[in-house]
């Protein structure tokens, strides 16, 4: 039997989304591929889907860019993995892996360090400062 859907708009925390009925076997696997294509699209190209955690996003941001300031990181890491941490999350991984902010090594215990913050609030991987 094949899976039957219909699309149905639905109103939620003041936000229209669409909402995915389904009856019969299969609707699982249709779910599945609705997401997967919803998740490929990111303006017209293909969104990057690995299992990257976002501190590995940040280190390779820093890494092409060279001495990036938040801002640079935010928009690489929207570019390329639309929608997949909010920005809260982004800038609080930022901080836990800067080599000199003493506080966040505290706060964060355990957290992987790979970024030098200079006087300007520029970033740079520490590998590359030559330490």
């Amino acid at each position: 039997m094949k899976a039957q859907g219909s699309n149905k708009q639905i109103k939620r925390s003041g936000k229209v989304r669409q909402s995915l009925v389904i009856a019969g076997k299969g609707w699982k696997e249709e779910l599945r591929q609705r997401t997967e294509k919803k998740q490929r699209k990111v303006r017209g190209g293909e969104k990057k889907m690995s299992k990257i955690t976002c501190a590995e996003a940040i280190e390779e941001a820093v890494g092409k860019i060279g001495m990036a300031t938040a801002d640079q990181i935010h928009g690489y890491l929207g570019e390329l993995y639309a929608e997949r941490w909010t920005v809260d999350s982004i800038s609080q991984n930022i901080m836990c892996a800067i080599v000199n902010l003493e506080p966040a090594h505290q706060h964060w215990k355990g957290a992987r360090t790979f970024l030098f913050m200079h006087e300007d609030g520029r970033f740079e991987l520490e590998e590359r400062r030559g330490r």
